[in-house]
């Protein structure tokens, strides 16, 4: 795979952070490429931290901050397993695709709780999820010891669409 976003998931997330958006970022730093989400959003807090929020392994303690932003949608970034997916692959979930299907999260019904809640404000929820290519501890290399380390795989994912948002943010 060149890229790891197709054209189609490229101009719909375009599209949706045109609109205006709020971000939550989730994943667990110490679990490798399960922290994609975290990592991301910490990238993000600088342009305005009433906007974006890292929340680490816990979505649920920033559903409440995020629904009541301004914006219409409600972007989160997360580590999701596909079952036809490779390492480093990003898909948007739709809002009616989430209310619809489980949800591939590495986070399990906390993901899918705060979607709902966030949801009831009247907010779009899109979930943009990365195939992470590990989350366990014993597959690390020595230097993704320190908690901040993706694999390259999902190194280049992220330097992609951070370039996306920040082309977005900036013009």
């Amino acid at each position: 795979m060149d890229r790891s976003m197709t054209n189609e998931t490229i101009n719909l997330i375009k599209d949706i952070l045109k609109e205006g958006y709020a971000l939550i970022g989730v994943g667990s730093r110490v679990k490798g490429d399960d922290g994609f989400g975290s990592l991301f959003a910490d990238e993000l807090l600088n342009i305005d931290p009433n906007r974006f929020f890292d929340a680490s392994t816990a979505p649920e303690n920033y559903a409440f901050k995020a629904a009541k932003t301004p914006y219409k949608n409600i972007v989160i970034i997360d580590a999701c397993y596909f079952s036809d997916g490779q390492p480093g692959e990003i898909r948007l979930f739709m809002p009616d695709q989430l209310a619809s299907t489980p949800f591939p999260s590495t986070h399990g019904p906390t993901l899918s709780m705060t979607v709902d809640f966030i949801s009831q404000y009247g907010k779009k929820v899109w979930v943009i999820g990365v195939m992470p290519k590990t989350t366990n501890i014993k597959d690390f290399t020595k230097e993704q010891f320190d908690g901040e380390t993706l694999s390259p795989e999902l190194q280049k994912s992220f330097d992609e669409l951070l370039k996306l948002f920040k082309e977005v943010e900036n013009a």
